[in-house]
């Protein structure tokens, strides 16, 4: 009977959990830690922390750091390279240490409420296992309403969904690579208070693009109109906080490449680029990017032939382009070609002063010609 005496008293977490339970209080704790990881940065540093911790554990530890979908190569050592946002006095990692020191008397439930606020924290930021696959029916995603393909779903240069299903949309290009029937325009959606960012690029038809894009014709009004839909667009839900407000910017446009498994958009000026493969996206780098697009050596090849291309024979006759520099070409102009005789303008891209024209020839069919280069006259 002298042991009612010795009865030790339950600690306030314990308490807690006796009364709510052990996921409500995980929730609880996860959301006043997340509260502490303003950046993905730091929130991911304190889980490889957890999971370097977690492999030096018992076996319920072990696999849940074997499962967790990081690599070891990750956080093995991360315990050794902590950041004072993670591991200083008011650091998540402190605070979760002291919560946890309620349970010392009681390891399993220690180690049940460790992991739970850890899978809620990699959960909340998406990492690991948790990373946002999205998967769809399979004819890809058409948002039929506002006119555009979703061809990639990137979140913080993760890529979350690539349209495999988008094959209708390219044409057979040179290189056994493949071109997009349109432009690419990147929409991205940034959380004003996290800094997460996610990008959706979204392709337009010929058609719209020439309209939108050359014309300017209500380009702002469509470009809201498709980043609307997206944000409320039911199945991309839990790619948003919708708690958060979020800042949108628009990137135009792209052409479109793919080859094997990869896809390269560039814009007109070749001064951006991304290179989409598997789950990584590469954005910095426009030189490097076309190179690991088509490679090195097919790269060269290409440059030869262009220069080949740019060397005149010694035969070749040139003819004066037949307009001035100020000319602004437009659909339904008409011209004469050295070669392929009379035609129609029918689209017109890129820049006015130097532009790209689409001509309907009346002999030769369907040209694209650069217009500075041609040796066309205007009828």
């Amino acid at each position: 009977m002298f042991g009612f005496f010795n009865k030790r008293k339950k600690t306030a977490v314990e308490k807690s959990i006796d009364k709510d339970g052990v996921e409500h209080v995980a929730h609880v704790i996860s959301d006043t830690l997340l509260s502490k990881m303003p950046k993905r940065e730091i929130a991911y540093q304190f889980i490889l922390e957890e999971l370097d911790a977690a492999s030096k554990g018992g076996d319920v530890a072990i696999y849940f750091a074997k499962n967790s979908g990081i690599s070891p190569v990750e956080y093995k050592g991360a315990l050794n390279n902590s950041m004072p946002e993670v591991d200083g006095e008011d650091g998540p990692q402190q605070l979760l240490v002291k919560i946890c020191s309620n349970l010392l008397s009681n390891p399993e439930m220690m180690m049940d409420l460790r992991i739970r606020v850890d899978e809620n924290i990699m959960k909340a930021w998406s990492f690991g296992k948790y990373t946002s696959k999205i998967s769809f029916a399979t004819d890809g995603i058409r948002l039929g309403h506002v006119g555009v393909d979703v061809l990639f779903i990137v979140k913080n240069d993760d890529v979350i969904y690539i349209n495999n299903n988008a094959g209708h949309l390219f044409k057979k290009e040179e290189y056994d690579a493949v071109e997009l029937k349109g432009r690419v325009v990147n929409i991205v959606f940034e959380d004003q208070l996290d800094g997460t960012k996610i990008e959706f690029f979204v392709a337009f038809n010929e058609s719209d693009a020439y309209s939108l894009f050359t014309l300017r014709d209500g380009m702002r009004e469509r470009l809201d109109s498709v980043s609307n839909f997206i944000f409320t667009y039911p199945e991309f839900g839990s790619l948003f906080s919708f708690s958060e407000s979020y800042a949108t910017q628009y990137l135009y446009t792209f052409k479109l490449y793919g080859k094997e498994d990869k896809f390269f958009m560039v814009n007109y000026s070749q001064s951006e680029a991304y290179l989409i493969s598997g789950n990584k996206i590469e954005r910095e780098n426009v030189d490097e990017i076309k190179a690991n697009f088509w490679d090195a050596s097919l790269s060269d090849e290409m440059s030869a032939n262009a220069n080949k291309k740019r060397q005149p024979s010694q035969n070749a006759t040139f003819i004066k382009a037949g307009y001035s520099s100020d000319t602004r070409f437009y659909p339904g102009q008409r011209l004469h070609h050295a070669v392929f005789g009379e035609g129609e303008v029918a689209a017109v891209e890129g820049d006015p002063s130097d532009p790209v024209i689409d001509v309907r020839f009346e002999q030769a069919g369907r040209r694209r010609l650069i217009a500075s280069r041609a040796p066309i006259k205007l009828l």
